[in-house]
C-alpha cells in the first residue's frame, strides 16, 4: 500500500505529460516507500497497542 499510495500520483502525472516516471527510472523511490511501509506496518501493529478493533476488556 506504501508504493501505491508514495508512487502512484507521480507515476501518473508523468505518464500524462507523456515523460519516462521518475520511479520507474531511480530505484531509490520504491526503496523508500518499501522501507516507509515496513515501518509503519510495525508501528500500527504493536502487541501493546490496539489500533485496530475494538478495546478487548475481560
Amino acid at each position: 500500500m506504501a508504493v501505491l499510495g508514495g508512487i502512484s500520483g507521480s507515476v501518473t502525472r508523468d505518464f500524462l505529460v507523456n515523460e519516462v516516471p521518475a520511479a520507474l527510472t531511480n530505484p531509490a523511490y520504491i526503496t523508500f516507500s518499501l522501507a516507509a511501509g515496513i515501518v509503519g506496518y510495525f508501528i500500527a501493529f504493536k502487541p501493546s497497542q490496539l489500533f485496530r478493533g475494538a478495546c478487548l476488556s475481560s
